[in-house]
């Protein structure tokens, strides 16, 4: 389905690119695509490019990231129990006594970090899909 759109120069400098019916719009296994007519300014072009490699991210963090996030949950149920055995494993290491509550603080700390690493995986994702849906959507309509 040909579109006419424009795109603003990447100079800043307020001056569009009209594309003109040189973009067209496919869906290749429920993704979108951006093609350009061999007729088009390599302007458009390099923006059809730009899209369809956001798209092309995307899809990979929506498909990708989930795994990564099952290989944080373990990691999270790991680290929760290392609190428990710090002072053992610091004083089993030669940590003075006195340095001993300092290290518990920095592991409790870094393991406050990795508990929060699996909710943000699944922000990236929600936000992956949610950029290819609206992109989806957009085309769809026009």
């Amino acid at each position: 389905m040909p579109v006419a759109a424009a795109r603003r120069a990447p100079s800043g400098a307020g001056r569009t690119v009209a594309a003109q019916g040189s973009l067209s719009f496919s869906f290749t296994g429920g993704m979108p695509a951006v093609a350009v007519k061999p007729t088009a300014s390599p302007q458009v072009q390099t923006t059809a490019d730009a899209v369809n490699g956001v798209l092309a991210a995307c899809t990979k963090i929506a498909t990708e990231l989930p795994k990564l996030q099952a290989d944080a949950m373990a990691l999270v149920e790991e680290a929760k129990a290392i609190p428990a055995k710090a002072p053992q494993m610091a004083a089993d290491a030669g940590a003075s006594p006195l340095e001993i509550p300092k290290m518990l603080g920095a592991v409790k700390t870094n393991v406050g970090i990795t508990v929060a690493v699996p909710e943000e995986i699944k922000g990236l994702i929600d936000e992956g899909i949610s950029t290819v849906n609206l992109v989806k959507s957009a085309l769809s309509a026009g």
